[in-house]
């Protein structure tokens, strides 16, 4: 494990600005970290919730720079991009009344729509490439977990795939 943790550099970025300077500065080879094949941003909604409240312009601006050396950094630098996107679950409940007779008891059915939304709304549908929809499942009594991934969004023709991880003390299985 030793040997892999040295192979991981961490960078920590407080702003967009940050994040597109040092994407640019890969860009330019002025940043150079040594067999780099995958940068992990964890996570892009806590840089974007800094632009809440000024009309997105400013924010949309730098989502459009960021996008943008993304797909150059991808395309012409070989490099993989993940970035963590909070998904948020809304729940909307709706109580109807199937029998309303004041004399026998009423009978209401629940109706639970779930909807699922990525954090960084519209403009971020059309950004990804790949979309990983990654879940706990279940903690099992040995201190494992089960993690359930399924793409919900390919540009590459795929869908409908899904794997389950186990994740514990020896390792993913």
């Amino acid at each position: 494990m030793a040997a892999v943790l040295m192979k991981i550099k961490i960078v920590h970025i407080w702003s967009m600005d940050e994040l597109i300077e040092f994407l640019r500065r890969i860009k330019n080879r002025t940043e150079f970290i040594e067999n780099l094949s995958v940068i992990l941003i964890d996570s892009l909604p806590c840089l974007m919730f800094q632009y809440l409240g000024d009309d997105c312009k400013v924010g949309l601006s730098a989502l459009n720079v960021f996008v943008n050396y993304c797909n150059y950094l991808c395309k012409e630098m070989h490099l993989s991009i993940v970035c963590v996107n909070i998904q948020t679950r809304w729940v909307d409940q709706d109580a109807s009344d199937l029998e309303d007779d004041i004399e026998s008891s009423v009978s209401k059915e629940t109706v639970r729509i779930e909807k699922r939304n990525r954090c960084l709304g519209r403009y971020w549908q059309h950004i990804p490439a790949l979309v990983l929809l990654v879940e706990r499942t279940k903690d099992c009594e040995n201190g494992s977990a089960e993690i359930n991934i399924s793409v919900t969004k390919s540009a590459f023709g795929v869908s409908n795939l899904s794997c389950t991880l186990k994740l514990s003390e020896l390792g993913v299985t």
